[in-house]
């Protein structure tokens, strides 16, 4: 995996109805279509979760934790809007909290080895380190696709010894769809790798702020820009 560490020089496109008026602040960040389309994956890992609530407890923590990890993603690209290109000796900073709720998955897996859902926890394990995708270029799809695709191994299986208990077949499809949403958004949004702002600030010091602290201001002009769907390049 190499880290993704230059502006791909993609679009950065705001949804519709995005501001451009630097008066706006930091709010401005969040209408960009990095941001508005990852909403999509959050609403799948919710599907995740709410499949699972009828289920045996240790899926429902995987798939809680499961959520989790997509949340950090989220916070990840709402820095990344925000920030120049991260510098690989910043990288394990600005990508802490997702790499630690990647790991978590993985260690909560192998604490409950002799579970009779190891299946459904080795299915979500699997597959998580697609979410390492914001590490990858300029390629993140080929790499998403091995890790999602050694997850089918476990989903086979839970849906031959599960097949006559309601519930995981549902929950099995529901996490197939959360990962092809993820692959979409990749697709449309990152598709060489992670578009960072080359008019951002630094990554380290935005990811250390406190979640909704102002950045600074981008101009009216790369907001114009951004909402016409403008390329943004270093």
């Amino acid at each position: 995996a190499v880290v993704s560490t230059q502006s791909t020089g993609e679009k950065c496109a705001a949804g519709g109805g995005g501001k451009a008026s630097a008066a706006d602040d930091d709010d401005d960040f969040d209408t960009v279509e990095a941001i508005t389309e990852f909403q999509a994956v959050l609403a799948k890992a919710d599907e995740v979760v709410s499949a699972a609530n009828n289920l045996p407890n240790d899926v429902l923590e995987i798939s809680k934790l499961l959520k989790t990890v997509v949340e950090k993603n989220r916070e990840f690209l709402r820095v990344s809007v925000r920030s120049k290109a991260c510098l690989p000796a910043d990288a394990p900073v600005v990508m802490k909290p997702m790499n630690d709720a990647i790991t978590e998955i993985g260690t909560y897996r192998d604490k409950n080895r002799a579970s009779r859902q190891f299946n459904h926890l080795s299915a979500v394990s699997e597959a998580i380190p697609a979410f390492g995708w914001v590490c990858v270029a300029p390629r993140p799809l080929d790499y998403m696709q091995e890790m999602i695709g050694a997850s089918d191994f476990y989903i086979n299986r839970i849906l031959k010894d599960f097949k006559d208990t309601p519930g995981h077949k549902e929950w099995c499809q529901k996490v197939k769809q959360l990962f092809n949403a993820l692959k979409e958004y990749v697709t449309n949004n990152h598709e060489k790798g992670v578009t960072w702002n080359p008019n951002g600030g630094d990554a380290k010091e935005i990811a250390a702020k406190p979640k909704g602290a102002a950045a600074p201001a981008p101009t009216s002009g790369l907001f114009a820009e951004i909402n016409k769907g403008a390329a943004v390049s270093a």
